[in-house]
């Protein structure tokens, strides 16, 4: 029944007001609902692939298969975490980025167990991108990527060092000179510049080395390795 045809006009609007309110509750519980449902499939999924995970790190044989698996994933996790730094020092306000950064990259307890203060950019980019002993970081994936390259098939023909060994190598020497200390702090200009053009040259320089691993060993017209 409309609202107008059962109220006054003077009691039109809280009888809006009841509506809305029923309708807030009824989108709230619906929402709530489909939301638990959401959260309780992505739980699974996260602890499906972690067993996946769990598996092919106990379980898979060394080959080449591993190899290119363990590729896949070291390059996937070294772009995404330069997309996310990236990302977050383009932030007007970057001190209130650097726990989600640290949350999102999975080393907030690290960083908490070496440095008992509050994240600051030059210490948090050492942790995500120069220190090698953290999983998460961009120098862990490139000295995973440098060892995999080595040991991947080569023609003997091939001049050497590979291309891709050339590309992963171009990566571990940027890491290695970049002073974090320095790129840590403002630039004249008042932003980020230099480290931002650091990230984007290793993010050209990985994406390159994944090009160049997809066009030597699975491009069907190339040759193949044997």
């Amino acid at each position: 029944m409309p609202i107008y045809s059962s109220v006054s006009a003077a009691g039109f609007p809280s009888a809006v007001s009841r509506r809305k309110r029923k309708a807030y509750g009824f989108f709230t519980v619906q929402f709530g609902t489909v939301f638990d449902e959401v959260l309780g499939r992505i739980n699974r999924m996260i602890a499906d692939f972690a067993a996946f995970s769990g598996m092919e790190m106990e379980n898979m044989t060394r080959g080449h298969a591993w190899r290119f698996l363990d590729t896949g994933r070291r390059l996937e996790r070294a772009l995404n975490l330069l997309a996310l730094v990236s990302k977050a020092v383009s932030q007007p306000h970057i001190d209130a980025m650097l726990q989600p950064l640290l949350e999102v990259a999975d080393s907030t307890m690290t960083y908490r167990r070496r440095h008992f203060a509050r994240p600051s950019l030059p210490l948090v980019l050492d942790l995500l991108l120069a220190d090698a002993t953290n999983a998460r970081s961009l120098a862990f994936q490139v000295d995973a990527l440098s060892v995999h390259m080595q040991q991947l098939p080569h023609d003997p023909k091939a001049p050497s060092p590979t291309q891709e060994e050339r590309l992963i190598a171009r990566v571990a020497g940027r890491l290695r000179d970049a002073d974090l200390d320095v790129l840590g702090n403002r630039s004249p200009a008042g932003d980020f510049g230099p480290l931002l053009a650091l990230l984007g040259t290793i993010q050209d320089d990985l994406e390159a080395l994944s090009d160049a691993i997809t066009h030597y060993y699975f491009a069907h017209g190339e040759q193949r390795v044997s």
